[in-house]
């Protein structure tokens, strides 16, 4: 069975998520984690689409984290953005999907719409690297849903290596399939059936 990229980094949840959990109760995170995740999959349909407008039906979230996208994206004189696509490697069971490459800094750039940047954002961006994307910076673009809130964060800013954001992404790759197995073989479930079910990720 094939581990998505996000799957394995996602799995064990740092300490502010169930701080995070409790305070506001598992409804009302989960319901905020949708709107989260529906925001994300329609501002990364925009970019693949190339125009970067959005239509009369996106919601103000959408719109104002597209226009911190052109915000970024004039301030940094991006011109080229080649949207990628997924990429799988069955000898490791794994798979993930890119958002975008900026081909002129040969920047693997993956997009947020979270209220910060995450030491997991840069393992997930390894995983992207050990799945064999060509780049020599790898990248995140965090773009709020507030005017003017966008951050721009790349591996090289906080001292990390291609191999050392890849490093961490195999050590909790690692985890993850240890962890599941060791519970499949006492009779735990397989939290990646009902992860299945709640669809594809990258």
């Amino acid at each position: 069975m094939l581990t998505r990229v996000t799957e394995a980094v996602g799995y064990f949840k740092p300490e502010w998520y169930s701080d995070w959990i409790l305070k506001v109760g598992k409804k009302e995170a989960n319901a905020i984690s949708n709107k989260a995740l529906k925001i994300g999959t329609r501002i990364d349909e925009i970019i693949r689409s190339g125009v970067y407008e959005a239509e009369k039906k996106d919601s103000q979230e959408v719109k104002e984290s597209l226009k911190n996208f052109l915000k970024w994206k004039d301030r940094y004189n991006i011109g080229t953005i080649i949207p990628l696509e997924r990429r799988t490697d069955e000898t490791i069971n794994l798979t993930g999907e890119g958002d975008f490459l900026v081909p002129e800094t040969e920047t693997l750039v993956d997009y947020k719409s979270s209220k910060n940047i995450s030491p997991e954002h840069f393992f997930q961006l390894g995983g992207y690297k050990r799945l064999g994307y060509q780049c020599k910076r790898l990248a995140v673009l965090r773009c709020g849903k507030e005017p003017d809130d966008f951050e721009f964060k790349t591996n090289e800013d906080l001292g990390l290596s291609l191999e050392t954001c890849v490093d961490a992404f195999e050590s909790a790759f690692k985890h993850y399939q240890y962890y599941t197995h060791i519970n499949r073989q006492l009779g735990g479930t397989d939290e990646r059936d009902s992860n299945d079910r709640k669809g594809s990720q990258s």
